[in-house]
């Protein structure tokens, strides 16, 4: 999460593919998980969340090895 000049907070999520991505909202993870899950999406203002930037990833210097999945 970051913050821009104007004060607007930015995040950013990097995917391994669209795929993935695209199906996201049908994973099912461990019951601790999806209360974080559904409590931050609570917090979201929704009418207000854009997608700026869809991108591929050229090269990644983040990740040392592929993506698990």
């Amino acid at each position: 999460m970051h913050r821009d000049n104007s004060g607007k907070f930015i995040a950013y999520a990097q995917w391994p593919n669209k795929e993935t991505y695209e199906a996201a909202n049908d994973i099912e993870m461990a019951a601790d998980y999806e209360l974080a899950r559904a409590k931050m999406h609570s917090a979201l203002n929704i009418e207000k969340t854009e997608v700026i930037f869809q991108m591929e990833v050229e090269i990644d210097y983040l990740q040392r090895r592929a993506f698990d999945i």
